[in-house]
């Protein structure tokens, strides 16, 4: 069964695949995970964590150590931010983590995220780098480090690599 299937996958052993197994696994994780992040799959994207799950957002000061936490965090953003756009930078696995780079061009329209940085009404261009741990084939550890700047403000500079992929979101409204 596929990570992204809508069943909870069997999870091998990482002692029973070797490191490229893994590192290619957990890159199927990470990415199934990132597919449901959104409001109507995010129990699937949840499933996916260990029961010790530990998901952080340090740059908010934020800490989750319990999978029902993190379902209402993310609830809480999708109710804060609508995604307008995402460039995907760069992705790797190596051995049991998982990088992940990505810029998000977000606008705020609610206040449900702790010390979210900017208000209601503001557009933005985050920096989103996360770092993903795994263990048998789900994640132990999801660090979102988030860098907030306001689109087209001073800090809004990215390198951004040739062939990035950018998926343009719909705006409210759009058919």
């Amino acid at each position: 069964m596929a990570a992204n299937d809508s069943q909870q996958a069997p999870f091998t052993a990482d002692s029973a695949l070797t490191r490229e197994e893994i590192e290619q696994r957990n890159l199927e994780v990470v990415a199934a995970h990132f597919h449901n992040e959104n409001p109507d799959d995010v129990d699937k994207a949840i499933a996916l964590y260990a029961p010790d799950i530990c998901w952080e957002a340090p740059n908010r000061g934020v800490v989750y150590t319990d999978a029902q936490q993190v379902k209402d965090a993310y609830m809480g953003i999708f109710r804060t931010l609508v995604f307008r756009k995402i460039t995907n930078l760069r992705r790797f696995a190596a051995g049991s983590f998982v990088f992940d780079d990505l810029i998000a061009e977000v606008h705020v329209v609610g206040n449900e995220m702790p010390n979210m940085p900017f208000p209601v009404g503001t557009t933005m261009n985050v920096r989103l780098v996360h770092c993903f741990e795994l263990r048998d084939g789900q994640i132990t550890r999801e660090i979102a480090y988030e860098m907030w700047r306001e689109k087209d403000g001073a800090l809004d500079h990215d390198a951004i690599p040739a062939g990035a992929g950018v998926t343009q979101f719909p705006a409210p409204g759009d058919p």
